[in-house]
């Protein structure tokens, strides 16, 4: 057997902790491109929340806008509209006629659905818009102005709070797993001298 040196012993052990560090820097970027990964997906699904709690809080000033600055009408039940989705599911609008402050009569298909339908030809409808912006009516109701948006926020709020949930846990978890960087694991080579 050849006797080693000491300077042999150095390169050698110079080698393996370039390598080593090689290795680490390897995996180190490796789950770096995995944890962008996540955040990029993580930060889409955050969109879903944010729309959620956006759309609630525009729907509820839209309506309290027309609630008070617009014009409250009755609208009458002449017929309805029945929508049937890909499943057999079917949603039924009503077609209303209301008269307009200048006398000018409307027949419109609001687009308030649900099945089963609680209305019937005749019934009186008490609606609110802008007469200048016919495409925006809404029904009068307690569940419109309040229930409905107030669902909307709630729900991407949760949603949100789960999302922050899990990205914080899945953001541990990988702290927790991942190998440490301090270099006192670099001094497992034995020097002989």
């Amino acid at each position: 057997m050849v006797p080693l040196n000491e300077n042999k012993i150095r390169c050698v052990t110079i080698y393996l902790l370039f390598f080593k560090k090689l290795e680490r820097t390897y995996k180190t970027r490796e789950a770096m491109e995995s944890s962008n990964k996540v955040k990029y997906f993580m930060a889409i699904f955050f969109l879903i929340p944010i729309f959620f709690i956006g759309y609630g809080i525009k729907f509820m000033t839209d309506y309290r806008n027309v609630d008070e600055y617009g014009v409250h009408l009755d609208a009458e039940v002449t017929g309805f509209y029945e929508y049937v989705d890909e499943d057999g599911e079917s949603s039924i609008q009503p077609i209303v006629n209301y008269t307009l402050t200048n006398g000018k009569v409307i027949r419109d298909t609001l687009n308030y659905s649900s099945s089963p339908n609680p209305y019937k030809v005749g019934d009186t409808i008490e609606v609110m818009l802008f007469e200048d912006d016919l495409d925006t009516v809404f029904i009068h109701s307690s569940f419109w102005g309040i229930t409905f948006p107030l669902i909307l926020i709630v729900s991407g709020v949760l949603f949100m709070a789960f999302l922050l949930f899990i990205f914080r846990s899945n953001l541990s978890f990988k702290r927790d797993t991942e190998p440490s960087n301090d270099d006192s694991s670099d001094n497992n080579i034995f020097y002989s001298e």
